[in-house]
């Protein structure tokens, strides 16, 4: 659900531009240009409270707010973990769709944004299953590498099948600090692309990975790092889970502070990466 009015001014002639901007901090997310009956609507990516100013020629600026959107009002998004509170086993959805189970014991502890749920490297993981994603995904969320892996990499987040071998869109960590994304469309072919990077231990950034006929991206605090377009190819109809913390097979553990975890089923515009790399930043 967008954020939307109608503005014109007193003598009914339609304003120049909407401003849209985070509450209470003044952070500018987007401007558009109302239609000509003044009607104006504009996507966040993001629950919270927004101001908007309404600018038009030979008029004062009118900023109103703080208007609300809630977590369940964003456009694609189907699943966020805050990572503040584990109810009965699981990870508590803020949407309301999917609860992620989890094993081992992981515990809360601060974070850039609320709370994080960190990852002994040892068992801990959360498993969510099927989310429905069928055509286009994004992954996101704000991660901080506790232990770097000793003998093999580790996987902090993906979307798999039961086998990884029809669908997979995977983030490992190795040995050295670097990342590497793994994808294989549900055509079969398989694409790996290494990120030589190396991450200093304790420093949180903002992870972010999608899909979407054969394009592949990843980014690293909104800086793109993989822009891989490879032949059309889709997600297909398998069923597949969301692993985080581990692969699906239980064996590649990551030890890993993560937050702000976020599942769209849609690919996000530059502004929205722009927002979710800010969020948590004043």
């Amino acid at each position: 659900m967008p954020l939307a009015g109608n503005v014109t001014t007193v003598a009914g002639i339609t304003a120049d531009y909407v401003r849209i901007f985070l509450w209470p901090d003044q952070f500018a997310v987007g401007a558009v240009r109302p239609a000509v009956n003044g009607d104006w609507s504009f996507e966040v990516p993001i629950a919270g409270d927004y101001g908007v100013t309404y600018i038009a020629a030979g008029c004062r600026p009118m900023t109103e707010g703080p208007y609300n959107v809630p977590a369940g009002a964003v456009d694609g998004l189907v699943l966020l973990y805050t990572m503040d509170s584990i109810d009965g086993g699981v990870v508590v959805d803020q949407v309301g769709n999917f609860q992620g189970a989890i094993d081992g014991d992981p515990q809360i502890v601060g974070g850039p944004v609320g709370t994080s749920l960190r990852l002994d490297g040892a068992g801990d993981r959360v498993v969510v299953g099927d989310v429905g994603i069928t055509d286009a995904v994004t992954l996101s969320a704000k991660v901080s590498i506790n232990t770097l892996p000793s003998n093999d990499r580790v996987v902090l987040f993906g979307l798999q099948d039961e086998v990884g071998s029809r669908y997979n869109l995977t983030v490992s960590l190795e040995t050295d600090g670097s990342l590497r994304l793994w994808c294989t469309e549900s055509d079969g072919n398989q694409s790996t692309f290494n990120i030589g990077e190396a991450f200093q231990q304790g420093d949180y950034f903002t992870l972010i990975i999608d899909h979407q006929n054969g394009r592949f991206r990843m980014f690293i605090d909104d800086i793109t790092v993989v822009d891989h377009a490879g032949p059309p190819g889709g997600i297909g109809g398998e069923a597949l889970d969301l692993v985080i913390g581990a692969d699906i097979t239980a064996i590649r553990y990551a030890s890993m502070d993560i937050c702000q975890f976020r599942v769209f089923s849609r690919v996000l515009a530059d502004i929205e990466r722009q927002w979710l790399k800010l969020e948590g930043e004043g």
